[in-house]
Formats: C-alpha cells, sequence, structure tokens
C-alpha cells in the first residue's frame, strides 16, 4: 500500500507531539519529494521522522514510558482471563481487541480510557475469515505471529495460547521490531515482569525491522529464514497491513482495527471495523 497525501498529514499530526519544528520541516521535504515517497508504504516513511524526534530529544525510545503504562494496564485488565478455556475464534477476537491499543495512528488513543468490557460489547468484524484460516491450521506446523504494539502482546498470549490448547503440535514464532518507534513492542520491552509468558509460548525473534511494518527486505537473515519457512503467518495491525498488503501470499492473515480512512478505503471496509483477511 503506497502513501497517500492524508499520510503525510498523519506523519506530521504524530511529529508535533513531540517537536513542531520538526513536524513543518520533515513535512515540506516530504511533499517537496510527493511523487518519490508516495512509491513508498506510510510506515516506511516514519523511519527517518522518528530518528530526527529521537535524535532532537536525546532519546532512544520516545514511548518507554508510555508502552510500560500500557502493559501495566492490559495485564491488569486482563487477570481473571484463563486463555485455556478460549477457542482458537475467541482467541483472536482478543487478539484483535488489543490493536485498539496505538500511538501512531490517526485514530486518538489513552491506555487510561481503555475499557475491555466495553470493547467486548462493540467488537464487529468487517471481514472475518476464520474458516479460511481454521483449514490451513490442520496441515500447519509453523506460525510466525508479526507483533504490533506494547500491552497488545498481552492480548496475542491469550490467542496463542487458545490456539495451542487446540492445536498442540503448533511452533509459534513471536517477532519484534528491531529498533524503538512509536509504541511498538522491542525486545527490551519484554524485558517487563509481566512480559515473561510469551517466552514459554513462542520463539521471539527480533525482526531487525526499524519500521512500524514488517519490509522483509530489512528483515535479519534469522527473522527471513523462519519467514519464509512458516506454514501460517498472523499479521497484527495496519502497519504490517500497509507494508505486506501488495505482495500477495496466501500464508499470511491480516488481524487489524481499520483506524484511518486511508485504510478504510483501501480495504473498502468501513473505519472502525475488525478485520481477519487472508492476504490474496
Amino acid at each position: 500500500m503506497k502513501a497517500q497525501k492524508e499520510c503525510f498529514a498523519c506523519l506530521q499530526d504524530q511529529a508535533r507531539r513531540w517537536s513542531e519544528n520538526i513536524a513543518h520541516s520533515y513535512i515540506q521535504t516530504l511533499k517537496r519529494n510527493e511523487n518519490g515517497v508516495s512509491a513508498f508504504p506510510p510506515p516506511y516513511l516514519a523511519i527517518t521522522l522518528y530518528s530526527l524526534l529521537s535524535q532532537e530529544r536525546g532519546v532512544q525510545d520516545l514511548y518507554e514510558q508510555i508502552k510500560l503504562q500500557c502493559i501495566k494496564k492490559t495485564h491488569k485488565l486482563l487477570q481473571g482471563i484463563d486463555p485455556l478455556v478460549l477457542s482458537p475464534k475467541e482467541g483472536i477476537e482478543f487478539a484483535v481487541m488489543g490493536n485498539v491499543i496505538d500511538y501512531g495512528s490517526a485514530s486518538s488513543f489513552e491506555i487510561e480510557n481503555f475499557d475491555l468490557q466495553k470493547e467486548r460489547e462493540k467488537l464487529e468484524f468487517a471481514c472475518f475469515e476464520f474458516e479460511k484460516f481454521e483449514q490451513k491450521l490442520h496441515n500447519a506446523k509453523k506460525i510466525v505471529i508479526l507483533a504490533d504494539n506494547a500491552g497488545e502482546n498481552l492480548f496475542d498470549e491469550l490467542m496463542i495460547s487458545s490456539l495451542i490448547a487446540s492445536y498442540p503440535h503448533l511452533k509459534f514464532y513471536y517477532f519484534l521490531r528491531g529498533y524503538p518507534i512509536i509504541n511498538d513492542l522491542t525486545l527490551k520491552d519484554l524485558q517487563n515482569p509481566y512480559c515473561q509468558n510469551i517466552f514459554s509460548l513462542a520463539e521471539v525473534v527480533d525482526s531487525g525491522v526499524r519500521s512500524p511494518g514488517f519490509i522483509y527486505a530489512q528483515s535479519l537473515p534469522k527473522a527471513r529464514e523462519i519467514y519464509d519457512d512458516a506454514d501460517l503467518i498472523i499479521a497484527k495491525g495496519m502497519g504490517n497491513y500497509e507494508c505486506m498488503e501488495e505482495h500477495k501470499d496466501e500464508r499470511v492473515f491480516f488481524l487489524l482495527k481499520i483506524k484511518c480512512q486511508v485504510v478504510a478505503k483501501h480495504l473498502n471496509m468501513p473505519l472502525g471495523k475488525m478485520v481477519f483477511k487472508q492476504n490474496l
């Protein structure tokens, strides 16, 4: 999916949270080179932007404290939910609810306002291709999950546990971003005591990717090898969709909430709805 003019405005809004100066200068640069940068997916353009913001602020991880808050809040929200009683379908529903956690999209979000019960009550899919996914599960051995945001990983644990309960032969690989960007999940974030369970459920893999979306060409050799060998790939969030959708691969299932009009239009689905869709 290629960047649109609306994506420039979204990036500018993100930058303004940290630096009005960079927000203005970076977007002017994008506009002057619009024909060139429009050949890339929106998350690719965020790499340089967040590098500039980090340099100006003098910190490597702008969202470190916010990510800690998201993990702590999510852990509290999910207390009492037994993943072993969830069906795979219910596990996927929980995983997509976690995709609401996002500080990089056009939709506003604050972790303090996250209400799990309300999210469960209003959960609605514009597309839910679970049957296609289930058909592939029977013959699958290795599943890659491309993680998205910090805090969302605890919802992903529920999904993985529910799948293992029904398909104990499955081997899971959990891919992380290779560098801090927005509130996306990195290996450092998983050092949090609340996040340790993922290491017993899956092999955790640093993808090496610096973008808030999986870019195969930027991934580390080990990540590519695992990715190529996978039978199924669950790609969480809009960033992964934006980076991957044009590379049609029937192994890939996108799992996300539609949070901006650009993605809604591209999918031809309503804003605010959930999606579980094979990449065909």
